[in-house]
């Protein structure tokens, strides 16, 4: 029981926060005071597209230094029935530990996707397994995304299983 709660407050940040988004049109959002172009939903969708085939990717080589690359080095994630993750050390320490599941596969779908040329809001559904076909979690996210150094990455990360815990008998 002990080692499927650890796998899954873990396991469930890192496993649902990358995934294609159900927008396929271009939403136009007022320029911000320093921009002068119009934000582009279509071209944020297909970023984000990408970084779900990386992060797929990654969890199943396992690289954790790709997988820590998807965030900002002030990043925060709030795992369930945990204190908050923060920065880079903590969460690096994170997907190590992350890691030592075996997943193997991860899917994700995005149930709403937001945002502007300065944040963007990813809500999903997300279900992760192993080697052998079995699903290790399935359950929701919400991830918020801002710019670092031009590139956009996950700043906070809050996510919960639809599994529920197993009940203990005292």
């Amino acid at each position: 029981m002990k080692q499927y709660l650890t796998f899954s407050t873990t396991s469930l940040c890192f496993l649902c926060l990358f995934t294609a988004c159900s927008n396929n049109g271009t939403q136009k959002v007022e320029p911000s005071k320093d921009s002068t172009s119009v934000f582009d939903l279509a071209a944020a969708k297909k970023m984000v597209d990408q970084k779900d085939d990386e992060w797929a990717k990654a969890i199943a080589a396992p690289d954790s230094a790709a997988m820590l690359h998807h965030f900002t080095t002030d990043a925060t994630i709030l795992p369930p029935n945990s204190e908050p993750i923060k920065g880079t050390a903590a969460i690096s320490s994170f997907i190590s530990q992350v890691l030592k599941f075996g997943i193997k596969s991860y899917q994700d779908s995005i149930v709403e996707f937001n945002g502007n040329n300065e944040n963007l809001i990813e809500v999903g559904n997300y279900k992760m397994g192993d080697s052998k076909g079995n699903t290790l979690d399935k359950g929701k996210y919400i991830a918020i995304w801002k710019k670092e150094e031009g590139e956009w990455k996950i700043k906070t990360d809050m996510f919960s299983s639809n599994i529920p815990l197993p009940v203990t008998k005292k």
